[in-house]
């Protein structure tokens, strides 16, 4: 067991993928149900269970409430699969289309943070454990994109502006005791905003340049960490800090692991 847990703390892809896969039970099932999370509250913590509600499906793929049911299950149990690193391809495909399935019965229901849920599980199917060094820079290149994402997202919208955050900050969004003073102007914060575009962009290329890997990635960890404890913006936060332990690990470590799936794959 100890040698397991050592064995998954120097695989930084084996490590983000259980961390990652630990988030995604927590936020579709009703395992932290007993802590009443914001999340949670309105249902029966099963996420997308059929509620016997009116609900538009996207595209007008409407499933049957039994398929549906099924699915929620299909989903759980791949998860579980995930965490464990049973099949870790297959389960984490399965996990993430059944969730998009059950995600797809109800078009308000879809949130950012879901999408990205479900695709990182997809994410993490595309993995190939025979070639570690690529996968491993396939999934550190996702996440670093996940910033520039963001930039062009803010880009397209009112950010910069002092508009956002004035709206979060008034609609009690964000808690105003750890920032009230610093955003109590919308010159503020504009400002703000744009620092943390600069951020993110300043994150994607820190975590991609192994010379500033280490403080991108401590920069990044404190940043969803604030975030967390400023708006607790539903489980993205969590997902971001497992995706994130994919920028852990040594270089040895994975020129030693490719040797070794090398050796093992000879006749």
């Amino acid at each position: 067991m100890t040698h397991q847990l050592r064995a998954l703390v120097r695989d930084p892809i084996a490590l983000s993928r259980t961390a990652f896969a630990l988030v995604f039970l927590l936020r579709t099932t009703p395992i932290l149900a007993p802590f009443d999370p914001i999340f949670l509250r309105g249902g029966n913590g099963w996420l997308g269970w059929p509620d016997g509600g009116w609900h538009i499906p996207m595209l007008g793929l409407a499933l049957p409430a039994a398929l549906v049911i099924a699915l929620v299950v299909v989903r759980t149990l791949a998860a579980i699969a995930l965490l464990l690193g049973i099949a870790p391809r297959a389960s984490g495909l399965v996990a993430g289309v059944a969730g998009y399935l059950v995600l797809a019965q109800d078009a308000f229901g879809y949130f950012h943070h879901l999408h990205m849920l479900y695709l990182g599980a997809i994410v993490f199917a595309l993995a190939d454990p025979r070639e570690p060094r690529s996968s491993l820079l396939m999934l550190r290149l996702i996440v670093a994109s996940i910033y520039v994402w963001a930039v062009i997202g803010k880009l397209a919208s009112e950010w910069g502006t002092g508009v956002p955050l004035s709206a979060f900050v008034a609609s009690g969004a964000l808690d105003r005791d750890l920032v009230g003073t610093l955003l109590a102007t919308p010159e503020r914060c504009a400002a703000i905003e744009i620092a943390v575009m600069f951020a993110e962009l300043a994150l994607a290329v820190g975590l991609l340049w192994p010379r500033t890997r280490r403080i991108a990635l401590v920069a990044a960890i404190a940043i969803h960490l604030g975030f967390e404890l400023v708006a607790r913006v539903d489980s993205i936060g969590w997902q971001m800090l497992a995706l994130l332990l994919v920028f852990t690990g040594s270089e040895r470590h994975r020129t030693d692991t490719r040797s070794a799936t090398a050796r093992t794959s000879r006749p």
